[in-house]
């Protein structure tokens, strides 16, 4: 097996319609022949991601590998909140904004939705 001071790099394959970021570790040593990812994630959802894996050695030949396609959706709603115009939860969780009868109030609600 390879092993450390081996590294796998992950990359998401380029796309200039998308403004995402691939988050989390994406580099890691090489442990009893294998880099194990545990958190990583995209911040923007799209369909057809790919991501590339390069083995960052001074040895020659293949050293690179990428994933299948995949999507990155929402889940489905999972709970609401209340918030307040800046998106931000409410600090007693009540309703937003003060009101004068006919007219919009002053502090619009907004709710937060969630997915799990």
């Amino acid at each position: 097996w390879i092993d450390s001071p081996v590294t796998v790099v992950a990359q998401i394959r380029g796309r200039v319609d998308i403004p995402d970021t691939l988050q989390g570790r994406a580099s890691l040593p090489i442990v009893d022949g294998r880099a194990s990812f545990t958190d990583l994630g995209i911040n923007f959802m799209a369909l057809g991601y790919v991501l590339d894996f390069k083995v960052v050695t001074l040895y020659q030949g293949i050293n690179e590998v990428a994933s299948s396609a995949f999507d990155v959706i929402a889940g489905a709603p999972h709970h609401l909140g209340m918030g307040n115009t800046f998106g931000k939860p409410s600090v007693n969780g009540t309703y937003p904004g003060r009101a004068v009868p006919g007219f919009p109030m002053i502090a619009q609600p907004s709710i937060l939705v969630r997915d799990s």
